[in-house]
C-alpha cells in the first residue's frame, strides 16, 4: 500500500458562486489556476511516484500543474470524479430548496438515506466507487511511494466519513478548501491512517 496526497482541485467559478458543479465539466478559475500552480510549488521536492486524476477539466488542470515539476504523466480515474448531481448542477442550495423543497431537505439532511437528485447519483454507489478507486491505486503500489491524487471536495468528503465514521449529520462541520491536502496511508488488511486534512498551509508557497 502506499500514502496517499488527496488535493481538492482549485477554485472554478461555480466554486465561488456557491452552485454544484457534479459531473459538469467546469474547468479552474483565474484564482484556481494560480491556486494550482502554487499547489505545484509547493509539492516540486516532494518525491511523488505517481500522479492520479479524475477525469474532469478542474482536477486535470491542477494535476497537470503538479506533474510537470516531476515528469510523470497524470494517470485519469473516472472513479475519482465528483458525484454526478443531476438536474442540480449548477444551481445553488437556495434554488434547488425552492425548487425541489422535499427532496432537496432530505439530500440536505442526509444523502445516504435520500433519493439522489433527478438523473443523479445515489450517494452510496459514489461513496463506494470513490473508496474502489482509492484502494485500487494505493493496491497498485509499494508501501513507501508517495503519490498525489487530484479529486473533488465531495470524494474527500465521502471517504473521510466512511474511513472514520462520521455521520451525516457532523457534515457541515467541515468544508474541504480548494487546492488543500489530506494525506492517507493505506496498509494492509485494509487499514487507512489518516495523517491530515484540508491542509492549505502551502498556498503561501512561492511560485518557482
Amino acid at each position: 500500500m502506499a500514502q496517499l496526497l488527496l488535493i481538492r482541485h482549485g477554485e472554478t467559478v461555480w466554486n465561488r458562486e456557491g452552485r454544484f458543479q457534479g459531473a459538469i465539466d467546469v474547468p479552474l478559475s483565474e484564482k484556481g489556476k494560480a491556486e494550482a500552480r502554487q499547489l505545484g510549488a509547493y509539492l516540486r521536492d516532494k518525491p511523488l511516484k505517481a500522479i492520479y486524476s479524475s477525469h474532469l477539466s478542474r482536477a486535470l488542470e491542477t494535476a497537470q500543474a503538479v506533474a510537470r515539476h516531476h515528469h510523470l504523466p497524470v494517470q485519469v480515474v473516472e472513479g475519482l470524479g465528483e458525484i454526478n448531481m443531476g438536474e442540480w448542477a449548477g444551481h445553488s442550495w437556495e434554488e434547488i430548496w425552492e425548487k425541489w423543497p422535499e427532496l432537496g431537505r432530505q439530500w440536505y439532511n442526509s444523502p445516504p438515506e435520500s433519493p439522489p437528485p433527478p438523473g443523479g447519483e445515489y450517494y452510496p454507489d459514489f461513496q463506494a466507487r470513490a473508496m474502489e478507486a482509492l484502494e485500487e491505486i494505493a493496491a497498485a503500489h509499494a508501501s513507501t511511494d508517495l503519490l498525489a491524487v487530484v479529486t473533488h471536495g465531495g470524494v474527500i468528503r465521502a471517504v473521510i466519513n466512511k474511513l472514520l465514521g462520521i455521520s451525516w449529520g457532523t457534515r457541515g462541520r467541515f468544508f474541504i478548501k480548494n487546492c488543500s491536502i489530506t494525506p492517507m496511508r493505506w496498509q494492509s488488511r485494509g487499514l487507512v491512517v489518516v495523517e491530515g486534512f484540508n491542509d492549505v498551509c502551502h498556498m503561501q508557497y512561492p511560485v518557482r
